[in-house]
């Protein structure tokens, strides 16, 4: 079931993707889903209730303008997240629009790093860290940090299907695998 969504949710990005790109509507379409992510994710039940079974298709597309109009989306996602919505997938609409980012981002040549680390980046740490990556990987760089503290000290870099854990829990734990194995 998750190879479906996964399957669906590229299939929608990459059609709208394509067209925006045609068209030269990427960034315009990219702001709307911002704009829409942003609301769902303050309130992930409006996209359930929109697209609970109790209303009638005219009803849901009534409370989906509601919605879009507030928001003041353009023509091109409306007319996307009323597909979404006829073909019972508004459910996926957040998983859509991150692919869509990714898609983007890949388009400009732009690599999209997650950095963990055991506390807040500071300025200066950040410019660091970003200054080895951009040397590392050789092209721009969409950084966003985040703090965990379980990892207890050291780094980890997210990209793409990537990831290097260079964290001292990480550590600690295959060191006691390694242990428990000999013994």
């Amino acid at each position: 079931m998750a190879k479906y969504f996964t399957n669906a949710v590229k299939l929608y990005s990459t059609a709208l993707f394509e067209f925006a790109s045609e068209n030269k509507k990427t960034s315009n379409l990219a702001k709307d889903f911002s704009k829409l992510k942003d609301v769902f994710s303050q309130d992930p039940s409006i996209i359930e209730n929109i697209s609970a079974p109790v209303y009638s298709k005219q009803e849901q597309q009534q409370l989906l303008s509601v919605v879009t109009e507030k928001l003041k989306v353009s023509s091109e996602m409306i007319n996307f997240i009323h597909v979404l919505l006829e073909n019972k997938r508004l459910d996926l609409f957040p998983l859509i629009a991150d692919h869509f980012d990714a898609l983007m981002h890949e388009a400009s040549g732009t690599k999209i790093i997650e950095v963990t680390l055991n506390k807040e980046a500071s300025s200066a740490e950040q410019k660091t860290i970003r200054k080895q990556l951009e040397d590392i990987f050789s092209s721009k760089l969409n950084l966003s940090f985040k703090k965990d503290e379980k990892i207890l000290a050291g780094i980890i870099v997210k990209t793409d299907n990537k990831m290097f854990d260079a964290s001292l829990r990480t550590k600690f734990t295959n060191l006691t695998d390694s242990v428990t194995k000999k013994m």
